[in-house]
């Protein structure tokens, strides 16, 4: 726990950060021992607390915490003593995290910029033009201070997200938060904005909805948390279904409820009260959800909560799977598998057994098409083994050599260069990950998931080139090569007994991500290294194809020379000159008539020069499709609905837009040329935008 979970067991090392002394010493210091770290170890943790612990927490930062533990942790931290945040009330983390803060002996804002901040944000109206002027102020902080104040309000941001559980809003932390960033005066002085205090919330408001745009964090690592959102914290949440179509994510607990989740914001959209326990769902291909309860199996629209469906249905909630063929919905209980196709009748049932007789039930299974069988297979884990199905003869075909010592929690068919046909069978256990060969059906490879003999590997989800996975154990996510089937990266998860994971793709920032869901909560992550196309249901409809214009048939020579008009269809201005002047037959030069447009005639609107075939052929950057803009709209409505920006057209005077002016001391600082090489320098470990 605490630190040395934090850095890979380092006990010997104890925490150099001091409540009373400078950032750039602290992290002097802690860069000797973790180069690659850029805010104080102190406050990574309290944030890892924090993130863990308290988004169900209401009043976390408002309340305050027993005195004497503060101190006690304080005096701990200054002596340099092991720390064990897993063990101290939340409020006291949250507290120290305030405090340490508040004491620095420097403001993460120095007292020379406090003036240039001030004017920037004199002007209420244009909110849009305050984000230039802003990065090149940021530019000019320390880079520890730089760094911090990216890590902050990233923080606090992830913590606004939640605030229908903590009651803290962005402008709640704001007004906590922001005399902690901004250096006060021991007198405040009445001027538009009020007192100093006033001044730093507003500006930390700013900071926070806008923290991505000012400090252009650099994302080079494979994983980047995102979010975490709360859901029933009493509940774990067992299902997560990407809608692409939508954008949103579906979530269901033993609670009843499904939850509908922007896929852009995080934001709870709806809910979908099912009146019973949601065992199991899956997402049809023709937008149905599936939904199987302890004595029932339903089907949804649940973007306009209706209930389609219903029929009785006897489940065993410790042995319950469900996946989709090309014409069927199976669902396993126990060692049984029910087929219904999709108009919701029930068909035929199969017991399903492997060559070793396992009577326990069935953990999980997936459909695969194949060139051996022309209905396809069923991959089924059984226990610790797996059997293959033949859909065909309705029979088991095989049952693999046993390669897990352990329960199978997931199985997860892979596919190769982005292609749709399944190459791989991934399985998961506590103890290992084992790579079967989809085609021979046979097994391929082994990965050992720890060291340690098994890290509990919970789910698995496909990205693509990647597969992530989550661990309850370890509490951690990870990701994995399918071409060298070996680890390329690992995060702490920052919750407990994570139980499901499901890839989505992010249409509106065009990147892969991966949902976890665990008791009480929802976390994002944002991966780098995933293939770079999107799925299939994110891809734009592609254009018809063009129809075939057939050539004009020969048009005899009008009695008439004079042209009009040159249509579309005519001949162009080069081959129409060749056909002016030809030779005759006896070698002198003729002058063919050229065709007479009848004004009298009303004749069909001719289309455009370029054509049907033309305007296809264009490329996307060059012709933006409806799906383009469409995106691009939905991109501007939704931050200005989440950050609360009104409209800029309403700011509008006249007709052009005001720009914000930039302080005179800042424009004087930026004609020096210090200031150009201090804003291209690349000493920050994030990247520094041109000057303008």
């Amino acid at each position: 726990t605490g630190i040395n979970a934090e850095y890979g067991g380092k006990k010997e090392w104890r925490v150099p950060s001091s409540l009373a002394r400078k950032l750039s010493v602290v992290m002097e210091q802690e860069k000797k021992l973790f180069p690659h770290q850029h805010v104080p170890l102190f406050i990574k943790i309290c944030m890892k607390q924090i993130l863990t612990e308290g988004l169900e927490e209401e009043g976390i930062f408002r309340l305050s915490a027993n005195k004497g533990e503060l101190e006690e942790l304080k005096s701990q931290v200054l002596i340099g003593q092991e720390i064990d945040l897993s063990t101290r009330d939340i409020h006291v983390v949250s507290c120290a995290l305030k405090l340490y803060l508040r004491e620095l002996p420097e403001p993460l804002i120095p007292d020379n910029l406090k003036e240039e901040f001030m004017e920037i944000f004199a002007d209420e109206d244009n909110l849009d033009q305050r984000i230039e002027p802003l990065q090149v102020l940021l530019r000019m902080l320390p880079k520890h201070n730089f760094a911090l104040l990216g890590e902050l309000f990233h923080f606090l941001y992830v913590m606004s997200l939640s605030s229908s559980e903590t009651k803290m809003d962005n402008r709640n932390l704001a007004t906590v938060f922001g005399p902690s960033v901004l250096p006060q005066q021991n007198s405040s002085t009445s001027n538009q904005f009020g007192t100093d205090s006033l001044q730093a919330t507003i500006i930390a408001n700013f900071f926070i909805l806008e923290h991505r745009n000012l400090f252009q964090m650099k994302e080079d690592e494979l994983l980047t948390f995102r979010s975490k959102v709360v859901a029933n914290r009493k509940k774990t949440i067992d299902n997560l279904i990407p809608v692409y179509d939508q954008g949103v994510v579906l979530s269901s607990d033993s609670s009843g409820e499904i939850r509908i989740w922007d896929l852009f914001d995080y934001k709870l959209l709806n809910k979908v009260d099912t009146k019973s326990s949601v065992m199991c769902m899956r997402r049809t291909h023709d937008g149905n959800v599936w939904t199987v309860h302890e004595s029932s199996i339903a089907v949804w629209n649940v973007l306009e909560n209706k209930l389609k469906a219903i029929t009785a249905f006897k489940s065993n909630k410790d042995s319950l799977c469900m996946t989709e063929t090309s014409t069927h919905v199976v669902i396993a209980s126990d060692n049984t598998l029910y087929f219904y196709n999709l108009a919701f009748e029930k068909g035929e049932k199969y017991k399903v057994k492997s060559d070793n007789h396992t009577n326990e039930g069935i953990a999980d299974l997936v459909y695969i098409t194949s060139s051996k069988s022309p209905a396809g297979f069923l991959w089924i884990a059984l226990a610790s083994e797996i059997v293959v199905f033949d859909l065909e003869k309705m029979e088991v075909y095989r049952t693999l050599e046993k390669r897990h010592n352990k329960k199978i929690t997931k199985l997860l068919p892979v596919c190769a260069n982005n292609d749709s046909v399944v190459t791989h069978i991934w399985s998961a256990a506590e103890d290992n990950i084992i790579v079967w060969d989809a085609k021979k059906i046979e097994y391929y490879y082994s990965i050992k998931s720890s060291s340690e003999g098994g890290s509990g590997v919970t789910s698995l989800a496909f990205l693509g080139n990647t597969v992530a996975s989550v661990s309850a154990i370890s509490g951690k996510v990870s990701l994995w090569d399918t071409k060298k089937h070996e680890k390329i990266g690992e995060k702490d998860n920052f919750q407990n007994n994570s139980a499901v994971i499901c890839p989505a793709y992010d249409k509106l920032r065009g990147e892969w991500s991966v949902w976890i869901g665990a008791k009480g909560s929802i976390a994002t992550w944002a991966v780098k290294k995933a293939s770079l196309s999107p799925p299939p249901e994110c891809l734009p409809p592609e254009p018809p194809a063009p129809a075939s214009v057939p050539a004009p048939a020969p048009t005899p020579a009008p009695t008439s020379t004079t042209a009009l008009s040159q249509t579309p269809s005519s001949p162009s201005l080069s081959s129409l000159s060749s056909t002016r002047d030809k030779k005759g037959e006896n070698g002198k030069r003729t002058k063919t008539a050229m065709t007479v447009k009848d004004s009298t005639k009303k004749s069909p609107r001719a289309p455009a020069e370029h054509g049907t075939q033309g305007l296809h052929s264009a490329s996307m950057s060059s012709v933006p499709s409806y799906t383009q803009e469409k995106d691009k709209n939905k991109v501007r409505d939704v931050r200005r609905r989440v950050e609360g920006r009104r409209d800029p057209r309403l700011s509008w005077k006249g007709t052009t837009r005001r720009r914000i002016r930039l302080p005179p001391r800042l424009h004087r600082a930026l004609l020096q040329p210090a200031t150009h090489a201090r804003l291209q320098s690349t000493s920050s470990p994030y990247p520094h935008p041109q000057p303008r």
